[in-house]
Order: C-alpha cells, then structure tokens, then sequence
C-alpha cells in the first residue's frame, strides 16, 4: 500500500503555518499580531522561560520554539507550491493483544522496520534537506526580477541571507542540541538574536505566503476548525 496525501500542498501548508505560529508563541519567546500581523519580540523572555521552571524552563521555550519554526518553514514551502510530502516505511503499531510479541521481534530486529509489519507515514523532510533542496527554489520564485532597482535586489538578498541563517543555525547550534540532550545555560545569551535574526526571518515567511497578513491570521485563530476539516492522508 502507499500513502496518498488527500489535501492540496497550499491548503496543508497554511495548516503548517498556523501550527508554527501556535508553538512560536506559546514558546514565549515571540508574539504575534499587531496591526501588521506580524512576529514581534515581547523582551523580558528570560523571566518567563523561568516562570515555567527555574532549573528547565529556557530549554522548554527555546524546544517549543523550534518546532514552531520548523512548522513555519515547512507551511511557508507547501504554501508557496513546492511539493516537500513524501512518504516513509515505518514499524506498524501493534496490536494491543499482540504487543508482547511484537516487542520481542521489535527487540530481535533492533527495531528494522524490514523485519517488521511495516506501513507508512507521512514525511514532510528534515529541514537540513529541505534547506537544501526546497528553500533555494521559494527564494527563486520571490526573487526580483532583472528590471528591479539593484538597491531593491540587494535588499532581497540580505532578507533571503537572514532568514536562510537563521534556520541553519536552529538546525545545527540549537534545536539538534535541545532535542538529544539537556546542556545547562547554552542558550542564555540568545536573546538578541530573537530581535536581531528571527523576527526578520520568520515576517520573511509571512511575507511569502500566498495569502495575505490578515488572511494567515484568520487562519491562526480559526485553527480549530482548520484542523477539523483537513483530511488525514490514507492508505491505498
């Protein structure tokens, strides 16, 4: 069998997107809104990362954070057109009367999904190959043209530049590190990168969705019903 995506690149992806805006902000280390509905750096992040816990509570933000713009990059890309969604082999869950058995086998095989009942599921890449494979061709398609004004080109350029860092350097200095193991006071002196890099690269995001500022926002806070009238992908 093999996985069928029943919803449309651009519809899932402003599902994506709403989705990144949900965890950026509950992350607390960003809001948005305001008049442009846009991304905005509150300040203050510290105290309440620690208002969550003293000991864990930074790392807690910063985890959620990444999630969230991981969303965002990936429902920027789908919303743009650009087909990411694939499918992967993975161990079927057991059934609840076979569950001994299958983690007898699960151990046996190291857990390959080879040697065991495999299905299918959803992979929507990870944002190294996504990086770079799919985000150098959404740059393209909002590149300017030949005719532009050089100063206006330049300017594009130092956005794309922004936002593209900013995504690598959550991929390799700070979502891989929170993700696999917990290593006190690394993120501390972050802050202003909040205000400096990821505020710009995340409003670039915005700005290169098909819809406008308003109509992601209605999306966002319409979620609920977002998520409710999306179909699951299906086996076939």
């Amino acid at each position: 069998m093999t996985l069928s995506f029943t919803t449309d690149a651009v519809v899932d992806g402003e599902l994506q997107f709403a989705a990144g805006i949900w965890f950026v902000t509950r992350s607390r280390l960003l809001k948005w809104g305001g008049r442009k509905r846009l991304f905005f750096a509150p300040g203050g992040v510290e105290a309440e990362c620690l208002k969550i816990d003293k000991a864990f509570g930074r790392v807690a933000c910063w985890t959620t954070f990444s999630i969230g713009a991981e969303y965002l990059l990936k429902g920027a890309l789908l919303g743009n057109g650009i087909e990411i969604r694939g499918a992967k082999p993975m161990a079927a869950q057991p059934k609840y009367s076979d569950m001994a058995a299958w983690c007898s086998k699960a151990r046996r095989y190291k857990g390959d999904p080879k040697q065991l009942e495999t299905t299918e599921y959803a992979d929507y890449g990870a944002l190294t190959h996504l990086l770079q494979k799919w985000v150098p061709l959404m740059i393209d398609q909002h590149k300017p043209t030949a005719s532009t004004d050089p100063a206006e080109t330049e300017r594009f350029e130092a956005q794309a530049d922004l936002m593209y860092g900013a995504f690598v350097l959550l991929t390799q200095m700070i979502r891989n590190r929170d993700a696999h193991a917990y290593v006190p006071n690394v993120r501390n002196q972050h802050e202003n990168l909040l205000v400096d890099m990821f505020v710009p690269a995340f409003n670039t995001l915005v700005d290169w969705m098909p819809k406008t500022h308003a109509e992601i926002n209605e999306s966002y806070r319409k979620r609920k019903t977002l998520v409710q009238d999306l179909v699951r992908p299906t086996l076939r």
